[in-house]
C-alpha cells in the first residue's frame, strides 16, 4: 500500500514536470526513488506509530520531506526539521510544521511529546563529527520525550549517556544500521 502511494505521488510529480523548476523537480524525483528503496525503514516507523497510538512525528533531517505523505495517509502529524529551505520540499506532503534548522546547532521549537524520527540522519559520520553528535543526542533528550532512530550500532552508547531508556528494537547488521527506541518517559515500552 505504501509503495503504490509513493508511485502515485512520482506519477503526480511527473504530470507536473513541465511546471517546476529543473533542480527542484529532479531533487524531488531522487527523493522519491531513493524512499522506495529504503520503504522499510518507514514502514517500521508507521508500525511502530499505530501500534502506540501515536499521532504526531518530528522527522529530523529530511531531505525532501517525501515521506511525509506516508505519514499523512495514517493521519499522524508530520512536523520536519531540515536544513534546507521549505520551498525544496515535496508539493504533496502536508507538513504540520516546517522548521529549515540544522538539528543540534539552530534552535527549534517543537512539541515535547511528538515523537522524534531521525533516519539516517542523526548519528551517521558523514553528517557530523562525535563531539557534534553527541551535542545532537543532548539536545534530542531535552527537546522530546521519545524519539526513534535508524543509527549505527556503535552509537547507541553514545545515546544511553542522554537517556533513561535505550532499547535496540531490529538486528543491527554489519555496514547498516538498527532502529532505537530511546525514552526518558518509557511510555511506548
Amino acid at each position: 500500500m505504501l509503495e503504490n502511494i509513493l508511485h502515485e505521488n512520482l506519477n503526480n510529480l511527473y504530470a507536473v514536470e513541465d511546471n517546476l523548476d529543473e533542480e527542484y523537480f529532479t531533487q524531488l524525483e531522487y527523493c522519491y526513488l531513493n524512499l522506495l528503496e529504503g520503504l522499510c525503514n518507514y514502514e517500521f516507523v508507521i508500525d511502530f506509530c499505530l501500534k502506540h497510538n501515536i499521532k504526531s512525528i518530528t522527522d529530523i533531517g529530511t531531505a525532501c520531506s517525501v515521506q511525509g505523505v506516508l505519514f499523512n495517509e495514517f493521519d499522524i502529524e508530520y512536523n520536519a526539521i531540515n536544513d534546507s529551505s521549505r520551498y525544496m520540499q515535496d508539493l504533496f506532503v502536508k507538513f504540520t510544521s516546517y522548521q529549515q534548522a540544522h538539528y543540534g546547532v539552530n534552535s527549534v521549537n517543537v512539541d515535547k511529546d511528538s515523537l522524534a524520527v531521525a533516519i539516517l540522519s542523526l548519528g551517521w559520520n558523514c553528517y557530523a563529527n562525535r563531539e557534534h553528535r553527541n551535542h545532537q543526542y543532548e539536545c534530542l533528550s531535552k527537546d522530546f520525550n521519545d524519539a526513534l532512530l535508524y543509527i549505527p550500532k556503535e552509537e547507541i552508547e553514545h545515546i544511553r549517556k542522554y537517556f533513561k531508556c535505550v532499547k535496540l528494537l531490529t538486528n543491527c547488521k554489519p555496514l547498516t544500521g538498527c532502529f532505537v527506541y530511546a525514552s526518558n518517559t518509557q511510555r511506548y515500552m
